[in-house]
């Protein structure tokens, strides 16, 4: 059988089932499934934070695009003998020009409330609008958006879904410590 280039070899276009070559420190080949491949180089991927660029586990990353309009979404909740939410994220209107770097906390227990902080203007009428409503039954975050991208600290779900804020909810013209 004559030797052939690597270049020349088929590409796979499936990963099920199939394996790959690998050259080990040693100079050897050695074969290794996609799933094992997987979980050895998934497990050396950074994880995403505020200050390191990386990857966000997929349970945690939500995100909305309502296409070119500015729909209300429910996009935080928590629930008494739920565990506090936070989260980060960015929340744009249609165009990504216009874009908000937000952060909150939710805690519904026996001292529910919220926490909002927001790094940019809050009055200028091109960018997203927010809206909260706190109480016993639990606490409530929706934004006014075309686009968001949002990073929570615990697996939610029941979120970043079309829903107008209740009507006892109230503005948030600033932030909320």
């Amino acid at each position: 059988m004559a030797d052939i280039r690597e270049i020349d070899m088929p590409q796979a276009k499936d990963a099920n089932g199939k394996k790959i070559r690998l050259v080990g420190d040693d100079g050897k080949g050695y074969w290794m499934n996609f799933d094992d491949l997987a979980a050895v180089v998934g497990g050396r991927l950074p994880i995403v934070s505020l200050s390191k660029a990386g990857f966000s586990p997929a349970s945690t990353l939500i995100r909305y695009n309502s296409g070119i309009s500015q729909k209300w979404i429910l996009i935080a909740r928590a629930t008494p003998n739920q565990s506090p939410v936070g989260l980060t994220g960015i929340v744009g209107t249609f165009s990504d020009r216009h874009c908000l770097f937000i952060r909150a906390s939710l805690m519904s227990s026996n001292n529910y409330g919220i926490r909002f902080f927001c790094d940019g203007a809050f009055k200028e009428e091109y960018l997203p609008k927010f809206k909260y409503k706190s109480g016993p039954s639990g606490v409530y975050l929706w934004t006014n958006a075309g686009k968001v991208h949002i990073n929570y600290n615990v697996e939610i779900d029941n979120v970043l879904i079309e829903q107008e804020p209740d009507e006892d909810a109230i503005e948030i013209t600033g932030n909320i410590e």
